[in-house]
């Protein structure tokens, strides 16, 4: 639901997935194991409507936010192994830290190609910020099982990823 109470449409049909240009959630594969597991999958619509997708007191991190906690990790090319949860992870990558309780789970992503198939579960992990970078996109934040990178990436509003609030 936004902040307001009205709810978040969810859309498990990935050909109307990808011609929305309002606010929607999905669960990755519509498998309900891994809703408990990583969590829903927003699409960047949702992220900046207006009534809010994080609770009172709580937002959608600007990028500016991912920039500092990477600089407090030591920089972006060790942020993304200090913030990984310590399972999950597709393996042999780079080791998992969870420096900082953060947790970050490899959620994957619902794209466009395919028709909105979903993509990436367990082998890398993104997270939307509320930097625009354009009128229908947004900065969003990647970490691979690959590499030790906390990546910054844009992305189409209509694609789907991982939303982690932050205390303001």
């Amino acid at each position: 639901r936004y902040n307001n109470g009205d709810s978040i449409p969810l859309k498990t049909v990935g050909n109307e997935w990808i011609q929305l240009n309002t606010g929607a959630q999905c669960i990755y594969d519509n498998d309900s194991v891994n809703l408990g597991i990583y969590g829903r999958l927003y699409n960047g619509y949702s992220v900046m409507d207006p009534r809010g997708l994080c609770p009172t007191g709580w937002k959608v991190p600007h990028d500016s936010d991912w920039v500092n906690m990477a600089n407090y990790l030591g920089g972006e090319s060790v942020a993304g192994d200090k913030l990984k949860s310590l399972d999950l992870w597709f393996g042999p990558g780079t080791p998992a830290t969870d420096e900082i309780g953060f947790t970050a789970k490899p959620g994957g992503s619902r794209i466009l190609q395919g028709n909105g198939a979903y993509n990436s579960l367990s082998n890398m992990g993104n997270w939307w910020s509320s930097k625009e970078n354009g009128s229908d996109v947004l900065v969003n934040r990647q970490i691979t099982y690959a590499n030790s990178n906390l990546a910054q990436a844009s992305n189409s509003k209509k694609v789907g990823f991982s939303v982690r609030c932050v205390r303001f």
